[in-house]
């Protein structure tokens, strides 16, 4: 294990919380202040994470062979059982007590393609749990670099993937997929280079100073941001693998429980402003949006914890041999 990499999928996962906190506290009235300044950043999140998957997926696959078979399946027991499981609660909750959802209407077409991973492709619509649409391209990318595995050379199957990104990219117009290619590079240069920690520290800085670069970010950059955060993105998981490692249990362990996080904050955040709406407390907004974050990370773990990862490691155990 990357000790680095998993206190990076924590912070990560946090920047995607405290965007939408800081857009979902509006919606209620409790408008941040000092927060507004970084509105809209903490979304590059998302683009962290799609290098750091594009990593992961050939790091692993260079250390160990696995089959097509075997790769599609590891990763659908990562990432389809918790997922579909807060899916299955959120339609639970519509039905049961509609009028916590404001704008919310679950359609069966809809519910079908959110449990595909085709919302985007089939009606244009996010999933049930919005943020699943980074999943359905997260899936793409999966199917993509299991199928690369039917060549056994190693060139051969990056040329497979690369072509296959590239192009989807073009087609569908969203460049955010490079940002998986990106992965895949930073792997290959971990892998076949020496780079010396020292190095690896100033790349992770000048990934870091980069991405601050876009902080209150437009229109324009948006709709470039596989350029303007999928470069320094890639900087920052090359610097953060090659770096020296450092070790802290509690970012650890927050990186473990990341996918957790990065999930139930559908659920968690609307249910904090509710609560807080409710009891009428006149805290300082930026305050409270520190509280929200803090309590969805807290939600996030509990869930790992006593649901995420009891499910996977009981599905890892049956369907995966060791």
């Amino acid at each position: 294990m990357i000790n680095n990499l998993q206190i990076l999928r924590a912070f990560a996962a946090l920047n995607v919380v405290l965007f939408h906190t800081i857009a979902i506290s509006d919606t209620y009235s409790f408008k941040t202040d000092f927060f507004l300044f970084i509105a809209g950043w903490g979304a590059n999140g998302v683009d962290i994470f799609f290098v750091i998957s594009g990593f992961v997926m050939l790091y692993t696959q260079m250390n160990v062979k696995r089959s097509v078979y075997e790769f599609l399946k590891s990763r659908v027991i990562r990432i389809v059982p918790i997922y579909w499981f807060l899916t299955c609660l959120i339609i639970l909750i519509y039905f049961l007590f509609p009028s916590v959802f404001r704008q919310l209407v679950i359609t069966p077409e809809w519910t079908i393609s959110s449990f595909m991973f085709l919302s985007k492709l089939i009606s244009e619509k996010y999933p049930i749990i919005y943020i699943g649409w980074t999943l359905e391209l997260e899936m793409l990318f999966y199917i993509l670099f299991g199928l690369s595995l039917w060549f056994r050379k190693l060139l051969i199957s990056l040329f497979f993937i690369s072509i296959g990104l590239i192009l989807t990219a073009i087609l569908s117009s969203d460049f955010i997929l490079l940002e998986f290619l990106g992965g895949l590079i930073v792997a290959l240069v971990y892998k076949k280079w020496n780079l010396s920690k020292n190095l690896g520290l100033l790349i992770l800085l000048m990934g870091f100073i980069l991405l601050s670069l876009s902080i209150n970010p437009s229109e324009l950059l948006m709709e470039y941001r596989a350029i303007f955060w999928g470069l320094p993105s890639v900087l920052i998981v090359l610097g953060t693998v090659t770096a020296l490692q450092f070790r802290n249990k509690v970012l650890e362990f927050l990186g473990d429980a990341s996918y957790s996080i990065y999930l139930i904050q559908m659920l968690s955040i609307p249910l904090f402003y509710k609560i807080v709406s409710e009891l009428n407390l006149f805290l300082n907004t930026d305050i409270l949006a520190i509280f929200c974050v803090l309590a969805t990370t807290a939600g996030g773990s509990i869930v790992y914890l006593f649901i995420e990862k009891p499910m996977t490691n009981g599905l890892r155990k049956r369907f995966i041999k060791h």
